[in-house]
């Protein structure tokens, strides 16, 4: 299943994903994180940590040191324009 939310509270082990569809928790994901219009795009595996009534909490699986990095990037850009 394919879902689309917003993500909030990103970091190198996890998210905050505001969304109306919810998986059950410890439900494994694979989450795609699209940033630049599309031009930029990080694949994790995760599963879901804590579902809210707003969203849910994942938390990555051990990514990998470039997975990592990416993220990192997403996150410094972020913090640059905020």
């Amino acid at each position: 299943m394919e879902v689309f939310g917003d993500v909030h509270n990103l970091s190198e082990g996890g998210m905050y994903l505001l969304i109306t569809e919810r998986f059950p928790q410890e439900c494994a994901c694979e989450c795609r994180l699209i940033v630049n219009d599309g031009i930029e795009e990080v694949f994790v595996h995760g599963w879901v940590a804590h579902v809210k009534e707003l969203g849910m909490a994942v938390q990555f699986d051990e990514p990998d040191r470039e997975t990592r990095q990416s993220i990192r990037a997403i996150m410094d850009r972020v913090a640059a324009t905020t």
